[in-house]
Parts: structure tokens; sequence; C-alpha cells
């Protein structure tokens, strides 16, 4: 798909480098990422369950699990139209790194909201869902970077990597999750 040697992007007077190792670490990157979200998804239901306090109704429950499921996709929703103006403003591989960082905590706080009180974890878990929803910008950002790097007739084999990646970490996620 990408040939051996560099091929340059001019970007507000700065040169990306393009090579098959950066392209490579682009689809891992996005393995990872839909693998991290899409545990987070058959998890969250029993999560939510166990860490909120046992004399909370039913509905109040389904609440918190509805509005942590909705804060992930607004603010994924959000992310994803901001992320390209910011990239304009810094550059793909900072605001990039950046989306991921943001991420990584999310999930740390996320994992760890459990040994939290349980009128905090409530809390843990949505600044999670947040910081994790904001994190899949990236997602736009890596479709945005295949896009302005790659010939026209690399193009399609670029996004269709891409999006190979994404799904084969959205299956690998929620695959690990299934007990005996």
């Amino acid at each position: 798909m990408m040939n051996s040697s560099s091929s340059p992007l001019l970007h507000k007077n700065r040169e990306i480098k393009w090579t098959k190792f950066s392209f490579i670490i682009l689809l891992y990157v996005n393995f990872v990422v839909n693998f991290a979200f899409f545990i987070g998804y058959p998890s969250l239901w029993p999560y939510v369950k166990e860490v909120v306090p046992t004399s909370w109704s039913k509905k109040k429950i389904d609440t918190v699990y509805g509005v942590c499921v909705a804060v992930f996709s607004a603010t994924f929703a959000v992310s994803s139209l901001i992320q390209p103006y910011i990239v304009r403003k810094l550059n793909y591989k900072l605001t990039f790194c950046k989306l991921n960082l943001i991420g990584l905590i999310g999930n740390i706080i996320y994992a760890f909201a459990a040994l939290s009180t349980a009128k905090y974890a409530v809390w843990l878990i949505f600044v999670a869902r947040v910081l994790i929803g904001y994190s899949a910008g990236s997602i736009s950002i890596s479709i945005m970077l295949i896009v302005q790097i790659t010939a026209t007739s690399e193009r399609l084999n670029g996004i269709l990597s891409i999006a190979l990646s994404q799904i084969s970490g959205s299956i690998a996620g929620p695959g690990l999750q299934i007990q005996n």
C-alpha cells in the first residue's frame, strides 16, 4: 500500500513524514483504542450496579447507567467535530498522542473507581466516560491523516486498513470478557 520511502505532506510549513512503520503504529493504536472502548460497553452495566450505593432504587441506577452511556457518545461526537480544528493549530502527532493519553487516564480512573466510596465512584465513572469519549476523537484524526497523506490511488486501502484495525479491536475487547 505505502511505498518504502517517506511521502511528505506540507501542512502549515511543517512536513509530515509517512512511513510504513508510522502506518503500523497508527493501526496498532486504533486497535488498542477500540479494544478499550468496547471493553467498557459490556462491562459498564455490571460495574455501575456494583459501585452505586445499595440503597439506590433501580430507576436511579438505570439513570446513572444511561447518563454514563450518553456522556461517552456526546463527548465522542463533540471531540470528533473539534479535533480537525485543533490539529490545524497544533500538529497530528501531538494531538493524537494527547488524545490517547487522555483516554489512558480515563481508563485508569474507570478501573479504579470501584475502590472509592460509592458516593464518589459514580462521579469517577462519569468523569472517566467523559475523558474516554473525548479521547475517541483520535479516530477522526486517524482518518483525516490517512486522507491527507495518501495518494488518491492508495486512499481506499488506507481507510479500509484503519477501519479493519478498529473493527478488530471492537471484536477483541468484548471477546476477552467471555467467561465459562
